[in-house]
């Protein structure tokens, strides 16, 4: 039971006025409107700029493919041949949450770049519509739609929602958590913190980094209900199941503690942790993450809040407090920066801009204001951040297939491996292909050059007698691919051998980056080509082991 000093200060939503309710359903159409102008101008056509995109999206595949096969009586074996045939999975170096997410979309509309960015989507409409609902504990039903616009049409938010990435699922999933633990606090239901504990766990199960919002849940949760509260057998009873489902996380995380610990240290390329450089880069990447419109309301806002505190607000100084400035700290000790790594943490400072339109503008000025900013956001973002592609894998895909046989094998030798992989799986899948990366056969790599390289000891002799053995039908090589590296070198010697013949090549366009694919050229082999006569072998640096699978068979 709330004591009068605890009712106070409890959040609760704005009173509602005559014809509440048909407001709220306008208001949620408008959000689901802009929401899926979102998906309108995403990247649907195995286009995949971001190299980790296509990846999450085998990942969903997997996770079809495993429930469709159910191989029961040897699942890790299973997923080992899986891995070897199509080398383009991360399944367990990400939290499997999106994956599963995915893996449901495709059951239902079928595998495709469109399902996974479809399932993407999912968790961007729930990121609008928890923000409008987070927004209605503070101001009425317009100014929260256009701050819902606005949540998710910032120009760093509104980029990633058009990516199959899993920051906009763990953002929105941790928003929901907020506003759950919220609606426990005004109420004390255990329902609602059952909820919220549950939306906060799988937004760290969406990605690993989200787990910096739980200390402030925990301030929220004391601020709302105090401390003898949280010795009730039901909270209690919350707590042991959130850190009982958290536990499975935390094991995966420390699976790949080298890398992690990596991340965490930074590059050799990225500035030192304590300089100037580094400190700043999140502060210096909020203009560009949100626009300046909106940062110059948001600080008005937040200035507002705590020298004005206004009334049922006191969540949102500690959520900026904790959430946002913790959150803040959080990801500037992580060596490994980019302006995504922290999007989880502008909620509560963007909530601040239509705050200050609330209080700062007549009342019947705030809503259609806080809209517009919201609305004029969200096109600003379409309009001049598109999300850059990278088309023409599918063609190549499309061509190496039909010219193979069935049950064939095909080297793969480029920077986007898992572009071409995943248009194999999703327009190939029954003509039983497999896929081997050049660089998983001749180099050990843990997650990106930068981390290190080993190469094999393999002369060119030795090199042609492995495709020979892996029984290759087809390579597909992109032209100049880690081309200074000694391996890589002889590697491309052996396809200018008598061996082979190059029959086809395919110009692809640049997106912006060196990696980028420019040229492909197909070489086949001159000799007969016959069934793989070895096992499929490849090293996983990332978690130190060497998987191994029996040969594909026709």
């Amino acid at each position: 039971m709330r004591t009068a000093k605890q009712a106070d200060h409890m959040p609760d939503s704005m009173p509602e006025q005559p014809g509440a309710r048909r407001q709220t359903w306008a208001a949620l159409a408008i959000v689901l409107a802009g929401c899926a102008v979102l998906l309108a101008t995403s990247p649907v056509d195995g286009d995949f700029s971001w190299q980790d995109a296509p990846r999450h999206a085998m990942n969903g595949i997997f996770i079809l493919d495993l429930l469709t096969e159910l191989p029961w009586r040897d699942p890790v074996g299973w997923a080992m041949a899986y891995y070897l045939r199509y080398p383009a999975l991360t399944i367990l170096f990400y939290p499997p949450l999106v994956p599963a997410v995915e893996a449901m979309v495709y059951a239902v509309l079928g595998v495709s770049h469109l399902s996974a960015q479809v399932a993407v989507w999912l968790f961007v409409v729930l990121l609008g519509f928890a923000g409008f609902a987070l927004a209605r504990l503070l101001v009425p039903v317009w100014t929260a739609t256009g701050f819902a616009l606005l949540l998710v049409g910032a120009p760093e938010i509104a980029y990633w929602s058009r990516q199959v990435m899993t920051d906009i699922p763990a953002m929105a999933m941790a928003t929901l958590g907020l506003v759950l633990l919220l609606r426990h606090c005004r109420t004390g239901g255990l329902p609602w913190l059952a909820a919220a504990a549950a939306a906060l766990v799988a937004a760290v199960w969406c990605k690993f980094t989200a787990i910096f919002v739980l200390p402030c849940a925990l301030a929220i949760l004391l601020w709302g209900r105090g401390w003898r509260q949280l010795w009730r057998p039901g909270v209690l009873g919350v707590a042991v199941a959130a850190i009982a489902a958290l536990l499975p996380a935390i094991y995966l995380a420390t699976m790949f503690t080298a890398v992690n610990l990596e991340s965490a240290a930074g590059r050799a390329s990225d500035a030192d942790r304590y300089s100037a450089t580094a400190l700043s880069f999140y502060l210096r990447a909020l203009p560009e993450q949100i626009g300046w419109p909106a940062l110059v309301l948001a600080l008005a806002g937040a200035a507002l809040v705590f020298l004005r505190r206004p009334a049922g607000a006191g969540w949102l100084v500690l959520c900026l407090l904790g959430w946002t400035l913790f959150g803040g700290v959080f990801f500037t000790m992580i060596g490994v920066r980019e302006p995504r790594h922290d999007l989880m943490i502008l909620p509560p400072l963007l909530l601040c801009a239509p705050l200050a339109l609330h209080h700062l503008l007549p009342r019947a000025w705030s809503g259609p204001a806080s809209l517009l900013l919201g609305a004029a956001t969200l096109a600003w973002s379409v309009a001049w951040y598109p999300v850059a592609t990278l088309p023409g894998f599918r063609d190549i895909a499309d061509t190496a297939a039909r010219t193979v046989p069935p049950g064939s094998v095909i080297v793969f030798s480029g920077y986007r491996d898992a572009n071409f992989i995943f248009a194999i799986r999703e327009r190939w899948h029954d003509r039983n292909l497999t896929v081997l990366r050049a660089d998983k056969l001749l180099l050990s790599i843990a997650v990106e050059r930068e981390r290190g390289v080993k190469q094999t000891d393999h002369d060119e002799a030795a090199i042609a007698a492995m495709l020979r053995e892996n029984g290759v039908a087809l390579v597909v090589q992109q032209d100049g691919f880690f081309a200074d590296l000694r391996q890589m070198a002889r590697f491309a010697r052996v396809l200018d051998s008598a061996d082979f013949q190059r029959d086809q090549s395919f110009a692809m366009r640049p997106s912006g980056s060196t990696n980028d694919a420019r040229r492909f050229d197909f070489y086949r082999p001159t000799y007969p080509v016959t069934p793989p006569q070895q096992r499929l072998e490849a090293d996983i640096p990332i978690i130190g082991r060497r998987l191994s699978a029996p040969a594909p068979r026709n």
